[in-house]
């Protein structure tokens, strides 16, 4: 016990010392759990329906789609809502699809057009659900401790992510498509149960303050669709979230989606095949795991805006040192390299735009962060059509350049105090 006492009263685990907070980290690592088994059940369910490399493609496109669509809408809804609610609901509204996506395999009658259906419809839970995540992390540890409490959001994310990827390959070659989808309908009622947990009080701190109050009432003859358009002004009433917005659609652009190259170079430039492929990008999530509990441990000692712009560095100039590498050891330690610099970005971003806003438009805010993820489609669509043409090492060496140019950019730019994106 006094163990455990002096584990969480270290810097690494203070965010599981706030109120609710390790209520939400639960929850949220269901949802995680959700997300890993439909990565894998959508790409080979659409593969075996299909037997068509771009009805996989299509899949994964369409479930990045609503990013673009309801992140905002959502965000801006959160604000006036309570979010432990809205997340309530929308686990069970994915309970609900989940359960009838089982149904459909389990009667034989699943077909692409139904799964493209399925994908569009988790693809929309996934959207709210790291929209209103992300917000209630910050709400319940506060800027302070954000990074620590993201980060140990993640790490739940991720680990518990990886088991359902493992368990629904299993599940498909066992029992067949309805079984993974069963399983996902019971984690997201789990997710349901444990945010009851979480005190109300808690969630939304924000509505607590006499302006929230009055904005609050100033809305009150909104519709909600009129909240949710209103999200979109703070693209043109905040420049420094419009920068940020401008980094996350740019690494999405141009170095996540470096991760559609990886087969070529496993198979074309290394030569280490399916089982190196398969190394080099554990060794990413390796690094991202090591990312993160520096992160969550150094959390309160950083400077969150100018560490990403270097971790924005470091990522640009491991693409590039990855795409000239012909040594396979040397490109697994810098993949470990990708894998740190991946996992704080996603961490970061959705801290810095939460700062740069009041209290009561954090949900918009974290909206737009999903809205700069949607535009990931087109850096695979780009990335491919580069390599198709120029190979994989030119193509990767294109994009890490052009993302080095985008940051190099803002962080001029950012020094005008309005466009600064933190206040640090």
């Amino acid at each position: 016990m006094n163990t455990l006492r002096r584990l969480l009263g270290s810097s690494l685990l203070a965010s599981f010392q706030r109120p609710g907070f390790v209520w939400l980290w639960l929850a949220l690592t269901f949802n995680g759990f959700t997300n890993g088994i439909a990565s894998v059940t959508f790409g080979w369910l659409a593969l075996e329906l299909t037997a068509s490399p771009v009805a996989v493609g299509t899949i994964f496109a369409v479930r990045n789609l609503p990013r673009l669509l309801f992140g905002v809408p959502i965000g801006a809804l959160s604000d006036r809502m309570d979010r432990r609610r809205m997340l309530q609901g929308v686990n069970l509204l994915g309970a609900i699809m989940a359960l009838g996506a089982a149904g459909l395999g389990l009667t034989g009658n699943l077909t692409f057009a139904g799964l493209v259906v399925v994908a569009f419809l988790e693809g929309a839970f996934d959207t709210a659900e790291s929209t209103l995540g992300r917000t209630l992390v910050y709400d319940l540890v506060g800027s302070f401790e954000a990074v620590n409490g993201m980060s140990l959001e993640q790490l739940g994310n991720r680990g518990i992510g990886a088991a359902g990827s493992i368990a629904a390959g299993l599940m498909l070659a066992w029992y067949g498509s309805a079984a993974p989808f069963l399983c996902m309908s019971i984690a997201f009622v789990g997710a349901v149960a444990i945010l009851t947990l979480i005190p109300r009080d808690s969630c939304s701190p924000q509505r607590n303050t006499s302006s929230a109050r009055a904005s609050a009432m100033h809305s009150s003859n909104s519709t909600r669709l009129g909240i949710a358009l209103k999200g979109f002004t703070m693209l043109w009433r905040n420049p420094a979230v419009v920068l940020l917005a401008v980094i996350g659609a740019g690494a999405e652009i141009f170095a996540f989606s470096s991760d559609a190259l990886l087969p070529s170079f496993a198979r074309d430039i290394l030569k280490v095949g399916e089982t190196g492929l398969g190394n080099l990008t554990a060794a990413r999530q390796i690094g991202g795991v090591a990312g993160l509990l520096a992160l969550a441990g150094l959390s309160t000692r950083l400077r969150p805006g100018t560490l990403l712009f270097w971790m924005c560095g470091l990522f640009s100039m491991a693409l590039v040192a990855f795409a000239g590498s012909g040594s396979y050891a040397l490109s697994l330690f810098l993949m470990l390299s990708i894998g740190v610099a991946w996992a704080a970005l996603d961490v970061l971003l959705p801290k810095l735009v939460q700062d740069r806003v009041p209290d009561s438009e954090r949900g918009a805010a974290v909206g737009i962060w999903n809205l700069s993820r949607g535009t990931g489609p087109l850096g695979s669509l780009e990335t491919g059509a580069v390599a198709a043409t120029l190979g994989a090492p030119v193509a990767q060496m294109i994009n890490a350049g052009v993302f080095l140019v985008v940051v190099i950019a803002a962080a001029l730019l950012q020094r005008v105090p309005r466009w600064q994106i933190s206040p640090n």
